[in-house]
């Protein structure tokens, strides 16, 4: 999705000068004209119901009647909602509120009290498709563990998928420290004993298969030395084979 002077943006928060200061950016960073706002629900449902087209949604976690998330899967289906990218606004990041937030297809999260710079930054991932890893990723022959490390907590998990530029691993939810959106990790992966990449932790789902007590975590990995690049390349070779 790009965004031009003709995309369709909607801002919804009970508090007006959030909204206000959202909106500066946004027009003001990318030339971004037409954007509606609502200070709720039933206000942000009026609006939308008009439109013929929706690019952009930013909603807080705050709102009531209904609530955030009831209030974005009543209208995901719209036909003005087909390449619609939702934002949540939020002062809290608990893992609960971002595993809500995923489970209703929520792309990005924005925490506030937010800079100017984090605004743009996470629009443009979206908008222009830099948040997506783009090495091919690896269908694997074989599970296998890895660790995560958040500071000093450490779960275990496996890896459901994995490339140069991140991975996603199954594990038990991460409750007893660390695990939050955008927190950094390191994953000890089993290509040697030393072998940590450091990682940033972007999405998180529930695995409804096995009832919410497991996730899937999804981490962008840190740039790599040339060293440790040829032996993990190397290591992905000998592992697998690319997917179709």
């Amino acid at each position: 999705m790009k965004l031009t002077t003709n995309s369709v943006a909607i801002i919804i928060d009970p508090n007006n000068d959030d909204i206000t200061n959202l909106s500066s950016v946004i027009r003001e960073n990318f030339d971004l004209l037409n954007i509606h706002t609502a200070t709720s629900s039933a206000q942000a449902m009026e609006i939308i119901n008009q439109l013929d087209s929706l690019d952009w949604i930013f909603f807080d976690s705050n709102l009531t009647e209904p609530n955030c998330f009831d209030f974005i899967n009543s209208i995901k289906d719209k036909e003005c909602m087909k390449s619609s990218k939702t934002i949540l606004l939020s002062s809290d990041s608990n893992q609960e509120l971002l595993l809500q937030a995923a489970a209703s297809g929520v792309h990005e999260f924005l925490l506030k009290p937010y800079s100017a710079n984090t605004i743009i930054a996470k629009v443009r991932k979206l908008a222009f498709g830099q948040q997506q890893r783009q090495s091919k990723r690896i269908s694997l022959l074989e599970a296998f563990d890895v660790t995560i490390r958040f500071g000093p907590q450490e779960y275990r998990g496996s890896i459901v998928d994995l490339s140069l530029g991140g991975c996603m691993v199954k594990s038990s939810v991460f409750n007893q420290g660390g695990g939050f959106i955008y927190d950094k990790a390191k994953i000890a992966l089993p290509i040697d004993e030393n072998f940590i990449v450091e990682a940033e932790l972007i999405r998180l789902e529930r695995d409804l298969a096995n009832e919410g007590s497991s996730i899937f975590a999804a981490f962008i990995f840190q740039p790599l030395k040339l060293e440790l690049k040829n032996k993990f390349s190397n290591f992905l070779a000998n592992l697998s084979k690319p997917k179709d």
